[in-house]
């Protein structure tokens, strides 16, 4: 039972990383977004 808790446990820590990699992917985004407009 404890050892399917840490499974269960390292896979919300994955899905936590990957909400935090496509949040900060977007950001990214928007911030090249936002210089390209104000270049041109």
């Amino acid at each position: 039972m404890l050892g399917d808790q840490f499974i269960g446990f390292q896979e919300d820590q994955m899905l936590d990383t990957i909400y935090l990699i496509i949040s900060l992917l977007f950001c990214i985004y928007y911030i090249l977004f936002g210089l390209r407009k104000y270049i041109k």
